[in-house]
C-alpha cells in the first residue's frame, strides 16, 4: 500500500489543507477533476467561480466513495510567529516551532485516519511550504518529498474551500477532520 499525504494553504497560509490515500486513487481523483474543467492543473484561485463549484461538488462525492480522508487546520500563522517571536530570539526558531505545532496536528490527522507516520509513502507539498522539507523528514521519516505533486493540488482545493467558505460540505463526512489552533 503506497500511501500519499497532500498539504498546500489558502488565505496567506491561515488554513492549510491535508489530503491523505492511496497513491493510485488520488492520482484518480486528480484526473477526474482535471478532465471535469478541462486544465492539467487545479489551483483554486486561478479557475472561475462555476469550475470551483464542480471540482468542490465531485470532490465532496468523491470522499464519500472512496477510501480518502481529508483535513484543514485552521491557524494564523502570522499571528503564531508573532506569539514565538517573543519566546524565541530567532526568527527562524520561531517559524520552526510554529511549523512543528502544525506538523503535530497533520500527524493527528493521519492517526484518527488509522495511519501511522512512518506508513506515509510520499509527502506531496505546495512550493510555498518548502520550508517545512528539514522537519517533514522528521515526522514522516519514509517518504520522499514531492514538491508541486498533485496530491498538493487536492490539498489546495481542501484549504481554499475553507479559506473562502465556499462550501462545508466536507465537514460533513466522516472522512473529513478540522482542528483549529
Amino acid at each position: 500500500m503506497s500511501l500519499v499525504l497532500g498539504m498546500d494553504t489558502s488565505g496567506n497560509l491561515r488554513f492549510f489543507g491535508i489530503i491523505l490515500g492511496e497513491i493510485s486513487v488520488l492520482s484518480h481523483i486528480y484526473s477526474e477533476l482535471t478532465s471535469l474543467i478541462k486544465r492539467s492543473h487545479i489551483h483554486m484561485s486561478a479557475i472561475k467561480k462555476n469550475e470551483k463549484r464542480m471540482i468542490l461538488n465531485s470532490l465532496s462525492t468523491i470522499l464519500e466513495k472512496k477510501d480518502v480522508f481529508a483535513g484543514c487546520i485552521k491557524v494564523d500563522f502570522q499571528r503564531r510567529l508573532r506569539m514565538f517571536a517573543g519566546r524565541f530570539h530567532s526568527k527562524k526558531k520561531a517559524k520552526n516551532r510554529a511549523y512543528r505545532e502544525i506538523l503535530v496536528r497533520v500527524a493527528n490527522i493521519c492517526s484518527y485516519a488509522g495511519v501511522l507516520t512512518t506508513k506515509i509513502f510520499e509527502v506531496h507539498l505546495d512550493s510555498e511550504l518548502r520550508d517545512l522539507e528539514p522537519q517533514l523528514r522528521k515526522f514522516f521519516p519514509n517518504a520522499s518529498i514531492v514538491l508541486e505533486g498533485f496530491a498538493s493540488e487536492l490539498a489546495d482545493i481542501i484549504a481554499y474551500a475553507n479559506y473562502a467558505s465556499l462550501d462545508k460540505s466536507f465537514v460533513k463526512t466522516k472522512k473529513f477532520f478540522y482542528i483549529r489552533m
